[in-house]
């Protein structure tokens, strides 16, 4: 009985241990068949062969990531942000994007393991992961993409949505997950050469106005601070450089940003067009709302190019960093200096103002005494 036992003891570990063997060899096979694929092929393979295909054109794009989801729609009218009311898009970054995807290519499989996908940022975001899941979608609704895409570093790696194998790349991919990417980073169209004043009214201190005596000329302070001088240049610089070239995080539809701004410019150009942007703080964020118009005495032309800046910006706010909101609406004190502004306010504090002139009864006949005429008002400090 014993030996009976022993034996068929015997044959099961047999069993067991060809069974391992195999699963052990048809493993090595797979892993050989899989990785041969590409060993095969020194340049790898088309991460995206779909996109490539002839004839074929991408509608819809989806990128989703951690920060939200852009998505983009082709329409008969161009590109748009569909869930950022329709914010155009110029055609070059999606063929950017369609450029980038054909030839980006897949050169070798690192992982399998799901438990490892967080260290290189390919978790799928739907599940609060770190990867960019990137959609592409032809005409019928097929994907010519369908990848989640990791950062990490200076090396991008992806994995297919729904497959957990991790693959290395060639090729480079913009910074889809940036709405600047996304967005025109100069939707003002004005030019540091081309302003002639600036009305300022800045979360703090008093409103002020910065203008050029001249075309060409250096900018200097309006009146009432027209003694002080600008000793700050690169507070000077850095909000003449976000006028010209704003760079937006993100975009939204404007009226969902109402009530009085926290602060104001108001440029105007040399030929008439004055660009109002006022600046809102929504649950901490600083967004910006610009409309354009122009003075009374304007040409035709000047009348048309406000109509196109309020066609690119007028349906929309504008998400500002912090630098460049700060940038954007400096206090006084920080172009002049906090001691300088101190000084000035409190030798016009002292200033005594004219008391007005009370007639009684017995004079009010008689003829008003000749004086010398009342000097002209000051104009506005601040934005109207």
């Amino acid at each position: 009985m014993a030996l009976q036992l022993n034996h068929l003891r015997g044959r099961q570990a047999l069993t067991l241990g060809a069974i391992s063997l195999g699963l052990l060899v048809a493993a090595f096979f797979v892993s050989r068949t899989d990785q041969a694929v590409y060993a095969a092929r020194p340049g790898g393979v088309l991460a995206a062969p779909g996109i490539d295909a002839p004839g074929v054109q991408t509608r819809v794009i989806s990128i989703t990531s951690r920060q939200g989801v852009f998505s983009l729609v082709r329409t008969p009218r161009g590109w748009s942000l569909q869930d950022r009311g329709g914010y155009p898009v110029g055609a070059d970054r999606v063929r950017a994007v369609e450029a980038a995807f054909k030839s980006l290519r897949l050169m070798g499989p690192i992982t399998r393991d799901s438990a490892k996908h967080g260290r290189l940022n390919v978790g799928d975001p739907a599940a609060g992961g770190d990867g960019v899941l990137v959609q592409l979608q032809d005409e019928r609704g097929a994907f010519l993409v369908d990848l989640i895409v990791g950062y990490r570093d200076e090396s991008v790696y992806v994995r297919k949505r729904g497959d957990t194998q991790v693959w290395t790349v060639s090729g480079s991919l913009p910074p889809l997950r940036d709405a600047s990417f996304w967005l025109e980073l100069a939707p003002f169209g004005l030019s540091i050469t081309e302003l002639q004043r600036l009305d300022i009214a800045a979360p703090t201190g008093p409103g002020f106005t910065i203008l050029r005596p001249e075309p060409g000329a250096e900018f200097t302070l309006g009146r009432p601070f027209s003694a002080l001088v600008i000793t700050q240049k690169a507070a000077l610089a850095s909000m003449l450089s976000v006028i010209a070239k704003v760079q937006p995080r993100d975009v939204a539809p404007a009226p969902s940003f109402g009530g009085v701004p926290m602060a104001r410019l108001l440029a105007t150009a040399s030929d008439g067009v004055i660009v109002a942007m006022d600046v809102h703080r929504k649950d901490g964020v600083d967004w910006l709302k610009a409309t354009a118009r122009t003075a009374p005495e304007a040409t035709a032309e000047a009348q048309a190019r406000a109509q196109q800046i309020n066609a690119q910006t007028g349906a929309w706010a504008f998400r500002l960093s912090p630098e460049d909101s700060l940038a954007l609406t400096p206090a006084l004190a920080a172009l002049v200096g906090e001691e300088a502004v101190t000084r000035h306010l409190s030798v016009i504090a002292a200033v005594p103002r004219p008391r007005p002139i009370v007639q009684d009864s017995s004079t009010a006949s008689a003829p008003p005494a000749q004086s010398s005429p009342a000097p002209p008002p000051e104009p506005s400090a601040g934005p109207p």
